[in-house]
């Protein structure tokens, strides 16, 4: 009879419902959430402060790779030139950064 009610004792002590390794591992996926997000929000901030600071005859790389020089700006959309006489309309969206040279976009 002790022997049952001292190995209950034992196992009651080690019950902890739901906290413990459970809330902290929860609470580390909401920070990775909550970084991952306002990492995401600020590279979209710098994207659109790029596009809006571009302008006639900057070099630009789209995201599909193509290269070319922007002759002229609309609302929505640059007209690229990517070799003599061909003009490209692309949507602003498009762009990836401007052309360094070595076919990498920079910001």
């Amino acid at each position: 009879m002790y022997l049952a009610s001292g190995a209950h004792a034992a196992t009651a002590g080690k019950a902890t419902g739901f906290g413990g390794p459970y809330l902290i591992f929860i609470l580390l996926i909401v920070a990775m959430m909550v970084w991952m997000f306002t990492q995401q929000s600020r590279q979209q901030k710098q994207k659109r402060q790029m596009q809006a600071s571009l302008g006639v005859g900057e070099r630009v790389i789209t995201i599909g790779g193509v290269v070319g020089t922007i002759r002229a700006v609309e609302e929505r959309a640059f007209k690229l030139e990517v070799a003599d006489g061909v003009i490209l309309q692309v949507s602003k969206s498009a762009i990836g950064g401007r052309y360094q040279g070595d076919g990498q976009p920079s910001a």
